[in-house]
């Protein structure tokens, strides 16, 4: 009997250092939480993880939740709640920020377990750290936000070219830019551009675009320009 317990004994010792180097591997923390007394043991790893000195950590839930930014800690906390309401699995992701100031993403996943009457009495949890590729998803969402921004002002220049081409002649443009190119040389008389915005005929011009946008600084209809463009062709004279 005694050495079938000692055989037992050794085997476990076996699998539980194959076990401890298998998450040292793979850089993951444990989290051991008795639930009826409020002790809470972290491995050296999570303490690492939540950038703590080994045996710093205080050993309670209440410093436990401490450890977590202040923006995630309420939410941690509900998670926590809800999974022993239901008697779920536990997981989620918060941000830890470690003494340097510098903000790392954690992912944990753990279970609970219940005496035979429904209490829950433990918690145990791993955790990793996952601050590539929370970076990775950022910096995702900003191209993304780049490219709809980009594609939005091609639209609406789009929108503009169209709108000026269905809006003026051939001729008229060629007016407009003759008139930048060679202005009024009598200062007292306002430029063509102001004056294609002004009332025609005793009518106010017929807009097409917002103002301050490209199509709202060619607004005027074609009669009006028409009509302006023959003073323009004696005053250069």
């Amino acid at each position: 009997m005694r050495q079938q317990y000692e055989s037992t004994a050794a085997q476990l010792a076996v699998s539980e250092e194959r076990l401890r180097l298998a998450i040292d591997a793979s850089k993951m923390g444990i989290r051991d939480w008795n639930i009826l007394t409020g002790k809470v043991v972290l491995s050296a790893e999570h303490e690492r993880l939540f950038g703590l000195k080994a045996g710093s950590f205080e050993g309670t839930w209440e410093a436990f939740l401490a450890c977590i930014h202040r923006d995630d800690r309420d939410r941690v906390a509900r998670a926590v709640a809800d999974c022993l309401e239901n008697k779920t699995d536990y997981q989620n992701e918060y941000r830890v920020i470690w003494p340097n100031n510098s903000e790392r993403w954690i992912a944990s996943r753990g279970k609970f377990y219940y005496s035979a009457s429904g209490q829950a009495i433990r918690s145990m949890a791993v955790v990793w750290d996952i601050t590539d590729r929370k970076q990775l998803e950022f910096d995702r969402s900003q191209a993304l936000a780049r490219e709809r921004s980009y594609l939005d002002r091609l639209q609406k220049l789009t929108a503009a070219s169209v709108e000026i081409n269905s809006t003026l002649s051939v001729e008229e443009i060629l007016q407009l830019a003759v008139e930048r190119a060679v202005p009024s040389s009598k200062p007292t008389k306002p430029p063509l551009t102001s004056t294609l915005q002004a009332t025609g005929n005793g009518q106010p011009p017929k807009f097409r675009c917002p103002k301050n946008t490209l199509g709202g600084r060619i607004t005027a209809n074609r009669q009006t320009v028409r009509a302006f463009t023959a003073k323009f062709a004696r005053r250069s004279k």
